[in-house]
């Protein structure tokens, strides 16, 4: 029997690789986000969140609802 190789990216390499990527990540996982964008938009998590309560944010880089 064989088994595939576990395949992963560290964490913190994923975080550095990321930085000045951000708005084009969320474009490319379908959330329609724009750089300096200040309104929120309905949470694209659908087990939670609602209607004009998400937001990304850069300081810090984050995305509450």
């Amino acid at each position: 029997m064989t088994t595939s190789p576990v395949r992963f990216v560290a964490t913190k390499a994923v975080r550095e690789a990321v930085i000045g990527h951000e708005i084009e990540i969320l474009q490319r996982i379908g959330i329609d986000w724009r750089e300096g964008q200040s309104t929120h938009i309905d949470c694209p998590y659908l087990s939670h969140g609602g209607a004009k309560d998400w937001r990304a944010t850069t300081t810090p880089r984050s995305s509450p609802c």
